[in-house]
């Protein structure tokens, strides 16, 4: 959990909880990747939308270096 606060600015919101999300579900046994990666990608995005587009709470969804998402 430590190490996914830190990533979240440096990686931005979408790198840093799919990369959380596909390394736990690998800690926690599931070794399937052709499933692990697709439902931790829109897993992500759904939580990404909804924060942002219905909740109007502004995450940044890319690192800052790349100057996308504001």
């Amino acid at each position: 959990m430590v190490v996914y606060a830190l990533t979240l600015r440096p990686l931005g919101f979408l790198g840093a909880t799919s990369g959380f999300l596909i390394i736990g579900a690998f800690i926690l046994g599931e070794r399937k990747w052709h499933v692990m990666i697709p439902v931790g990608l829109i897993a992500v995005f759904a939580v990404w939308y909804l924060v942002s587009e219905v909740l109007e709470i502004y995450m940044r969804p890319f690192p800052g270096f790349l100057g996308l998402g504001g």
